[in-house]
């Protein structure tokens, strides 16, 4: 259960993400990439005040965090 920062309402996720002109959004850490792992990014919205937050799975997550720890 994710909760909203702004607002301590329960958040709806795993929502999907698109964009219209936008072919590759990356995140990493310091410009490195250390594999070819493509998340995709997954949304959650407060019901309550509106506020959207974006958040990687888990593999996203490892991925990045095998960056930060070299």
């Amino acid at each position: 259960m994710k909760i909203c920062s702004k607002c301590n309402s329960e958040l709806v996720d795993d929502l999907e993400v698109t964009a219209q002109g936008v072919y590759q959004v990356s995140i990493s850490y310091k410009k490195r990439i250390s594999s070819n792992h493509r998340g995709n990014v997954k949304a959650a919205l407060c019901p309550n005040c509106g506020d959207v937050s974006f958040y990687l799975d888990q593999e996203g997550i490892d991925t990045i965090m095998k960056d930060v720890q070299k």
